[in-house]
Protein backbone atom coordinates (compact mmCIF):
# COMPACT_ATOMS: atom_id res chain seq x y z
CA UNK A 1 0.00 0.00 0.00
CA UNK A 2 0.47 3.91 -0.65
CA UNK A 3 1.80 4.25 3.34
CA UNK A 4 5.35 2.29 2.61
CA UNK A 5 6.22 4.75 -0.36
CA UNK A 6 4.75 7.95 1.32
CA UNK A 7 7.43 6.87 4.53
CA UNK A 8 9.79 5.82 2.19
CA UNK A 9 10.22 9.37 0.70
CA UNK A 10 10.06 11.10 4.10
CA UNK A 11 12.77 8.93 5.43
CA UNK A 12 14.79 9.18 1.94
CA UNK A 13 13.97 13.25 2.11
CA UNK A 14 11.95 12.62 -1.52
CA UNK A 15 9.91 15.53 -2.38
CA UNK A 16 6.38 14.86 -4.01
CA UNK A 17 5.69 18.21 -5.15
CA UNK A 18 5.85 16.81 -8.59
CA UNK A 19 4.80 13.16 -8.23
CA UNK A 20 1.79 10.91 -8.77
CA UNK A 21 0.15 8.77 -6.74
CA UNK A 22 -0.77 5.45 -8.97
CA UNK A 23 -2.42 3.09 -7.63
CA UNK A 24 -4.99 -0.16 -8.61
CA UNK A 25 -7.71 0.27 -5.39
CA UNK A 26 -10.82 1.86 -5.37
CA UNK A 27 -9.67 6.03 -4.34
CA UNK A 28 -12.50 6.15 -1.29
CA UNK A 29 -12.63 9.48 1.02
CA UNK A 30 -10.43 8.38 3.61
CA UNK A 31 -7.53 7.83 0.68
CA UNK A 32 -7.90 11.21 -0.76
CA UNK A 33 -7.39 12.63 2.80
CA UNK A 34 -4.56 10.65 3.37
CA UNK A 35 -2.91 12.02 0.22
CA UNK A 36 -3.38 15.46 1.03
CA UNK A 37 -2.06 15.64 4.20
CA UNK A 38 1.20 14.41 2.07
CA UNK A 39 0.96 17.43 -0.39
CA UNK A 40 1.03 14.70 -3.38
CA UNK A 41 -0.74 16.55 -6.38
CA UNK A 42 -1.87 13.75 -8.49
CA UNK A 43 -3.61 9.97 -8.26
CA UNK A 44 -3.88 8.05 -10.62
CA UNK A 45 -5.89 5.09 -10.14
CA UNK A 46 -6.95 1.66 -12.50
CA UNK A 47 -10.30 1.71 -10.35
CA UNK A 48 -13.41 3.93 -9.39
CA UNK A 49 -13.58 7.17 -7.03
CA UNK A 50 -16.04 7.74 -4.94
CA UNK A 51 -18.62 10.78 -5.14
CA UNK A 52 -16.74 11.63 -1.77
CA UNK A 53 -13.09 11.43 -2.69
CA UNK A 54 -13.72 13.16 -5.83
CA UNK A 55 -15.44 16.51 -4.11
CA UNK A 56 -12.61 16.43 -1.60
CA UNK A 57 -9.94 15.94 -4.40
CA UNK A 58 -11.48 19.31 -5.71
CA UNK A 59 -11.67 20.67 -2.88
CA UNK A 60 -7.72 20.34 -2.24
CA UNK A 61 -7.07 20.46 -5.82
CA UNK A 62 -5.88 17.65 -5.99
CA UNK A 63 -5.95 16.00 -9.82
CA UNK A 64 -7.65 12.65 -9.23
CA UNK A 65 -7.86 9.90 -12.29
CA UNK A 66 -9.60 6.99 -12.48
CA UNK A 67 -10.63 3.82 -14.68
CA UNK A 68 -7.29 3.70 -16.43
CA UNK A 69 -6.61 1.63 -18.62
CA UNK A 70 -5.16 1.29 -22.28
CA UNK A 71 -5.15 5.00 -23.45
CA UNK A 72 -8.53 5.60 -21.82
CA UNK A 73 -9.15 7.56 -18.22
CA UNK A 74 -11.17 9.79 -16.27
CA UNK A 75 -10.37 13.01 -15.37
CA UNK A 76 -12.77 13.55 -12.00
CA UNK A 77 -10.79 17.40 -10.76
CA UNK A 78 -8.01 19.68 -11.57
CA UNK A 79 -8.18 19.27 -15.58
CA UNK A 80 -5.91 21.74 -16.07
CA UNK A 81 -2.90 20.38 -14.41
CA UNK A 82 -3.10 18.13 -17.55
CA UNK A 83 -0.40 19.33 -20.21
CA UNK A 84 -0.88 17.41 -23.63
CA UNK A 85 1.69 17.92 -26.65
Amino acid sequence: PFHKVIGWCVLNEVSVEYKMLISTERVTLKFVEKIAKTGIPAILSKSASTLSAVKLAQKEKILLIGFVKDKRFNVYSEINKIYLD
